[in-house]
């Protein structure tokens, strides 16, 4: 019995893993085809990105993308695993992104 408590705590805690919160993600690009949403990978949550950076992830760059910002309808939303998903998934919204220095 505590075994089978142990892992439903396991797999409930992976489970809570692949939700998501709000606010700004890491994105990771494919450097040959760094404007494909499809490969552009979301990866773990950031907090707020720097308005100006010059040297650094921020929205008033013009270079490639780094971070954006997702909305979830609920904390049941499972995290999308690309820009491309996350635009066509149900109860995701895409905001603002940053960008790296040109």
């Amino acid at each position: 019995m505590a075994m089978l408590g142990l892992t439903m705590s396991f797999f409930a805690f992976k489970d809570a893993e692949k939700r998501a919160t709000s606010g700004w993600y890491e994105v990771q690009i494919n450097p040959s085809d760094p404007n494909n949403e499809a490969s552009q990978q979301i990866l773990e949550l950031q907090g707020t990105p720097p308005v100006s950076d010059p040297d650094g992830c921020a929205q008033l760059n013009m270079g490639d993308r780094c971070a954006i910002h997702l909305d979830f309808a609920s904390a049941a939303t499972p995290k999308p695993t690309t820009v491309a998903a996350a635009r066509s998934a149900s109860g995701v919204t895409v905001g603002d992104d940053a960008n790296q220095p040109l």
